[in-house]
């Protein structure tokens, strides 16, 4: 470790000076205390995992073979590295399970105890017990999300079911020892109808031996202030443990790009683990360390569970040319893709022959105007044969629907790709990849919008390539400037692109968030 490195250096030094014996202890141990409040390097593991498809499995089952999945990428990730802490997706131990009423959770739920006690060595085994074991034989910190379960009372603040449990989609943390460290209880729930909302968000925070401050949250979690902007804003936390299940959406919310404008935007190191299921857009694993961009960052475009391992920190840069674009979303032809809904936004199309634009689109809501202010640069092909993407410069401010689940504030200001010249036709992807040319090439973009400098909004640099990936950190520049309780974004694309997908301000409008979806009764 670099600390041992330049602890032996210093210790070097100082016998080399033949300092009397007790000024050299004052020393050291100055030198000890100082290194201490340093982060020091870790061995982090992240895992995209496909989970048992069959739906015919029972509980204990299938929870057995998610669970050996899961050793099974230990093991190989293991091989060549001696890791710090492993992280697994969201829900992918009891995915597939036929659960259509609320006591069907309780299979594949287990109450958690934070007593200290190494669950690879106690009598009271659970599906767990194997994977607690896994920390002690690998030393290694390990991180899962799964079905927890808490008994409830009639008289309780939150209403309890009849059949006396609360479920909650929570993570876990297991250390060297095998024992729970910590625990997470996800607060902002995409549906999940028989899962438990916390009635405050969890504050999730713990240290590791490895001199480390992780905080933790889940999937959705990622687009709200509570608890995810809190934890690194107010508290703090520039280290960031996220298992996820997400469903990739055109243009601005694919799994990759989300991640990677949230770590940017906090400049804290995120662990992100994705469920996998190509069928149904979920993927997206990757270790972004901050505004100096990823180290990892992919989508498994298969079905298939892989491992993947960074040293943290280290130097991020990614420089890649168009032929690796293209080779990386050939794979993704048959990764399904949602599309949002973009009826309600401003746009002006980018026309085609134009090399220099200057233009101020505005959207509207209640009365409200919200402008973007675009300066754009670009060369042409032409004779260029094949589907051809045209763009669109979009501004947005309003109310937007997760996929019925929540309803979000945003404020977005973008150039997207379309199929065609129309708007309808954006966020979406030409389903064969090659049979897409790429006559544009943009060597400029500035965008440029003012927002109210509120607690409750925040903005992000938002992109995305061809292979549905973020740029890389050293494409694009992201400044601001306060003025008048106003503040001023300004996103500039610093390198050429030939494959770009997105290029966007997205923006958060938390006082116009809705309250969550509420589970329609079900008759059995």
């Amino acid at each position: 470790m670099l600390n041992r490195e330049i602890q032996t250096i210093v210790t070097g030094l100082v016998d080399m000076l033949l300092l009397k014996s007790r000024m050299k202890i004052l020393l050291l141990i100055f030198f000890n205390y100082s290194l201490a409040m340093v982060s020091s390097e870790y061995t982090a593991a992240v895992v995209e995992f496909f989970p048992e498809q069959d739906k015919s499995l029972l509980a204990e089952e299938r929870l057995s073979r998610n669970v050996a999945g899961y050793l099974s990428i230990l093991e190989q990730v293991s091989r060549d590295s001696e890791l710090d802490i492993i992280v697994y997706p969201e829900l992918t131990l009891a995915s597939n399970a036929p659960i259509i009423k609320h006591d069907d959770v309780l299979p594949y739920s287990i109450e958690i105890d934070l007593n200290g006690q190494s669950l690879c060595t106690t009598n009271n085994r659970t599906y767990l017990t194997p994977l607690a074991c896994a920390a002690v034989k690998y030393h290694t910190y390990i991180v899962v999300n799964l079905y927890e379960r808490a008994p409830c009372s009639k008289n309780a603040t939150t209403k309890c079911h009849e059949d006396g449990w609360y479920f909650y989609n929570t993570n876990v943390v297991l250390n060297r020892n095998g024992s729970i460290v910590s625990k997470y209880r996800k607060y902002n729930l995409f549906g999940e109808f028989f899962m438990t909302r916390p009635v405050t968000a969890d504050i999730s925070i713990f240290r590791t031996d490895f001199n480390e401050t992780f905080a933790m949250f889940i999937c959705f979690d990622l687009l709200f202030k509570q608890p995810a902007l809190d934890l690194a804003n107010k508290h703090g936390v520039k280290s960031v443990i996220y298992p996820t299940m997400w469903f990739s959406e055109l243009p601005f919310l694919t799994a990759l790009q989300a991640q990677n404008q949230w770590a940017y935007a906090t400049n804290a190191t995120l662990l992100a683990s994705g469920a996998n299921n190509a069928r149904v857009g979920s993927g997206g694993t990757g270790v972004y360390q901050g505004a100096d961009g990823p180290l990892i960052v992919t989508i498994v475009g298969k079905d298939e569970s892989k491992g993947f391992v960074a040293k943290i920190p280290s130097v991020a840069h990614r420089f890649i040319d168009s032929g690796i674009i293209d080779q990386k979303a050939k794979q993704l032809d048959g990764f399904y893709l949602l599309s949002d809904n973009l009826t309600a936004y401003s746009s002006k199309l980018v026309t085609p022959g134009q090399r220099e634009i200057q233009e101020v689109v505005c959207g509207q809501d209640g009365g409200v105007e919200f402008c973007c202010h675009f300066q754009i640069g670009l060369e042409s092909k032409s004779n260029v044969t094949g589907d051809r993407y045209q763009y669109h410069m979009v501004a947005f401010t309003g109310v937007r629907s997760f996929s019925g689940m929540y309803n979000g504030g945003v404020e977005i200001c973008g150039v997207i790709a379309c199929t065609n010249s129309s708007l309808s036709s954006c966020g979406k992807r030409f389903p064969s990849y090659d049979n897409v040319s790429w006559p544009i090439s943009f060597k400029k973009i500035v965008i440029n919008a003012e927002f109210d400098a509120d607690e409750n909004k925040y903005q992000y640099p938002n992109s995305l390539l061809s292979n549905i990936e973020p740029l890389s950190s050293e494409a694009f520049g992201w400044t601001h400037e306060i003025k008048d309780k106003r503040i001023s974004r300004t996103y500039t694309l610093k390198e050429p692109q030939d494959r770009l997908m997105t290029f966007a301000i997205y923006g958060r409008d938390f006082n116009r968030d809705s309250s969550p979806f509420k589970a329609p009764k079900i008759t059995l």
